[in-house]
């Protein structure tokens, strides 16, 4: 059994995405925290080809596995994102759109963030130089506008790293091929979106190839550079040029259509606009409209059609909005609907509309709907300076201008209450599923954080794998009430002390000790979890209260092996009792260490 197919087995037989909170992985083994421990099925889970062994001990869930841990980690992060909405893997038949709707909205929700805020900023700029109340040849405006048209012209480049991470791409491959698109003639269109996730993906999968062809010590020096000698043609001759020759064909369509029926090319915009921006062929129809707004001053042909798809989409990530339980997606569904009506549309259809895929199907079919309503009854837009919809507030026809946009918004209301939310109670709420809380992900960003901050550096008192506090069993710990801090699973059986300071306090069989350093930081560390229980001698202390002591000086030698025979949890929680006293609480979490390494920063007050 391949790596996949035993992380899918082992997620089933753990009761499914919704019963795990948190899981991490060391050595061979994953480790579990289940919300309901009564859905695992024992039994099947040590059947399963693979699975070494299944432990349950003092409440946490361990998976020894007998294939490559961190490949077996991977697929089973995947298969979350695709369970999370009840879909059971035993079922092979899971719609294949929303798998792939819920795979891109995990790769766009790192960036977008800065993508909405970077929108939202366009739009107050938009409306300020509209009314006059900033210059267009101010320094302000100068400086403001730069900065929106690096996020608006580089985010290909976020996408890429993100791609990346999730493809298990080297992030320096992804970054140059993504970078090699964005300096070709036809920026927009060789950069899409499409293009961009097309290369990493097939970067990651001709990466994966050289390795396994490659005598390793060639492959060390010179892997990189075959994969981008490969990957940069393919990306430059076929896969940059399809946004844009599929845009320029598809402006072709739209012309032709509208000398027979004029009054569809709205509806059609509005429908397909999703569509054109992943592939970047949004870029052929407003050369059209702009065509159309330099010589007759007015566009009823292609303007109509995005105003008709900002409403749709806008409305839509609202309604999801309105469902979501979680607070902070709500607010995103929020202000995503407000940039989609001022124009930036793309935060509410990658960040809301395609991660819960009804809505964003509910608003294609909306804007379609509106995109005709716009087309029968003449609707057109005039004034360019004006972002988004407020551009049908400039002109003669603003009476019905505003009907229609009120119009507009009550069908789209409509159409995706009754595709996606109909049979969802007033008193329920739908979960937008959040990625499972990923250490793996985190540590990289502490290592960052530790690197940049200065602070008391208290370090590691055991050798040992480094894990966040809230996978020790026991709630005192877990729930940071000793102090914040982290917990070391010990690989020998000597503790040394952190840091220079005084032994404040000591337990009777040696199994815990109180430090207070010589910059005043209070540090509790208890071998093993329930540990007071044994009563058998297996500590041996080298200190006693009172004394002085340096960072390395052997404190506690203890039995680990026999301990654990004993069957308790060697878990070593190492808590910052006043952590209050500091502004932040910096450890290397994830990471096997020694002892002697830096693994905490303790950041005072000012």
């Amino acid at each position: 059994m391949d790596a996949k197919q035993l992380a899918r087995n082992i997620l089933n037989h753990l009761g499914g995405a919704d019963n795990i909170e948190e899981m991490i992985y060391c050595s061979n083994r994953l480790r579990f925290k289940l919300t309901d421990p009564s859905k695992v099925r024992t039994e099947s889970l040590n059947a399963t080809d693979g699975v070494m062994e299944f432990i349950t001990r003092n409440g946490m869930f361990q998976v020894v596995v007998s294939k490559d841990i961190e490949e077996v980690y991977r697929h089973l992060k995947k298969y979350y994102i695709l369970d999370s909405r009840g879909k059971s893997l035993r079922n092979e038949q899971t719609n294949l759109l929303e798998r792939a709707c819920l795979c891109l909205s995990y790769i766009f929700m790192p960036i977008l963030p800065i993508l909405l805020s970077a929108g939202l900023v366009k739009v107050v700029l938009t409306l300020l130089v509209s009314a006059n109340f900033v210059l267009k040849d101010g320094m302000f405006y100068y400086v403001v506008s730069l900065f929106l048209q690096i996020i608006f012209r580089y985010y290909p480049l976020l996408i890429a790293l993100s791609a990346a991470q999730y493809y298990r791409c080297n992030r320096g491959i992804a970054i140059i091929v993504a970078a090699v698109l964005l300096h070709s003639e036809r920026i927009e269109e060789s950069a899409s979106i499409f293009a961009i996730l097309v290369v990493v993906y097939l970067a990651a999968k001709v990466e994966y190839l050289i390795e396994q062809i490659l005598d390793q010590e060639i492959f060390y020096y010179f892997r990189h550079l075959i994969v981008l000698a490969i990957m940069i043609p393919i990306a430059l001759l076929v896969i940059g040029p399809i946004g844009s020759y599929a845009g320029y064909i598809f402006a072709l369509g739209i012309l032709s259509i509208s000398q027979l029926v004029g009054f569809l090319v709205p509806a059609i915009i509005g429908f397909l606009y999703p569509i054109l921006i992943f592939f970047g062929m949004q870029y052929g129809i407003m050369d059209i409209s702009t065509s159309l707004s330099g010589t007759l001053g007015i566009d009823s042909l292609i303007g109509p059609g995005l105003i008709a798809a900002y409403i749709a989409q806008g409305v839509a990530a609202w309604m999801a909005a309105f469902y979501i339980r979680e607070k902070k997606v709500r607010n995103l569904g929020i202000l995503s609907g407000v940039a989609s009506f001022g124009g930036v549309v793309e935060p509410g259809i990658l960040g809301i509309n395609l991660r819960l895929s009804k809505p964003l199907f509910s608003g294609m079919v909306s804007g379609g709907v509106i995109g005709l309503l716009f087309g029968l009854v003449g609707i057109r837009s005039v004034d360019k300076s004006l972002p988004g919809v407020l551009t049908l507030f400039a002109g003669r026809r603003l009476i019905i201008n505003v009907l229609c946009i009120l119009i507009a918004i009550l069908i789209a209301a409509l159409i995706t209450y009754l595709i996606e939310f109909r049979e969802v109670k007033k008193e329920e709420k739908i979960t937008y599923l959040l990625p499972i809380r990923d250490h793996h992900e985190k540590a990289s960003r502490d290592i960052s954080r530790f690197q940049e901050t200065e602070g008391e550096v208290v370090y590691a008192p055991l050798q040992g794998r480094v894990m966040p506090l809230a996978f020790v069993n026991d709630s005192v710990y877990a729930q940071e009430t000793m102090g914040k801090g982290v917990a070391i699973l010990p690989e020998e059986d000597i503790l040394y002390a952190p840091l220079d300071g005084e032994v404040m306090v000591l337990f009777e069989k040696g199994n815990g000790i109180g430090i207070q350093s010589e910059e005043g930081a209070e540090i509790f560390i208890h071998i093993g979890i329930n540990t007071s229980a044994i009563e058998e001698e297996l500590f041996h202390t080298y200190v006693k209260i009172g004394d002085s002591i340096k960072k390395g000086d052997r404190l506690i030698q203890f039995d680990r092996n026999r301990i654990k025979d004993l069957g308790y949890d060697m878990i070593t929680p190492i808590s910052i009792c006043n952590c209050d006293e500091y502004v932040d609480v910096i450890s290397m979490i994830h990471q096997d260490i020694k002892a002697g390494s830096p693994m905490t920063k303790l950041v005072r007050r000012n």
